[in-house]
């Protein structure tokens, strides 16, 4: 993780650690980042579009990219 840009943890209401990676303003770059993290072994990598501070679902934020 240590080669990860902006990596922070998040505890889950479950008690799991949800760990995030980067800020992209371009789905491209989030993608790109993601591939990375999947070819590093977290399989479980996925893009999570954010508002302000509040996740969005990530088609949300494609339509209002446009």
């Amino acid at each position: 993780l240590n080669q990860i840009p902006d990596i922070t943890a998040e505890k889950t209401p479950a008690g799991l650690l949800k760990y995030l990676a980067g800020k992209y303003p371009q789905l491209e770059q989030a993608k790109t980042l993601r591939q990375t993290l999947t070819d590093r072994g977290f399989a479980g990598a996925f893009v999570v579009a954010y508002r302000g501070n509040a996740p969005i679902p990530l088609q949300e934020a494609i339509a209002g990219a446009h």
